[in-house]
């Protein structure tokens, strides 16, 4: 059984940690085109995002705990985390 629990905290935050560094290289100047073009599809826009940047702003650390005990978006807060280029030691 601890091997099971191991495995799985590894495994998670292996995933955690490739999609925030992933999501880093990326960068926001880069995702820009891409909501501009496709955002519609994504019911986003770039006001959008630049509300939910100045959220996280001043709210990442808040956002990313409360986010890591909800099922969908414990797996989805790391792009964020990494486009906006939180801290890793307190990612």
């Amino acid at each position: 059984m601890a091997g099971v629990i191991v495995s799985g905290v590894v495994g998670a935050m292996f995933g955690n940690y490739f999609w925030y560094f992933a999501a880093r290289i990326v960068s926001i100047e880069r995702f820009k085109p891409f909501i501009i073009r496709w955002g519609k599809w994504l019911t986003l826009d770039w006001k959008e995002i630049e509300k939910a940047e100045k959220l996280f702003g001043t709210k990442a650390w808040a956002i990313v705990f409360f986010g890591r005990m909800l099922p969908t978006v414990r797996s989805l807060i790391s792009i964020p985390a990494g486009l906006l280029h939180m801290r890793l030691w307190t990612f």
